[in-house]
């Protein structure tokens, strides 16, 4: 799914954080997420940068009120 290294680095951290968000969301917040996740990944047009990788801030500054 993820095309290139830094879009490998990044769901790394985007799983993760919706692991950690899991407990509070319904099944249906989590699926959600996994979709965000997935349309950003297979986005020809999204290129994040590197330092968009790193850290716990990455998988924390999604959530699943945000379209």
């Amino acid at each position: 799914m993820a095309t290139t290294e830094t879009k490998r680095l990044m769901i790394r951290h985007l799983v993760e954080g919706t692991r950690k968000q899991a407990h509070f969301l319904t099944p249906g917040g989590v699926m959600t997420e996994l979709f965000y996740i997935a349309s950003a990944m297979l986005d020809a047009k999204f290129s994040p940068s590197t330092s968009d990788t790193g850290g716990s801030e990455a998988s924390s500054s999604f959530s699943a009120s945000q379209p």
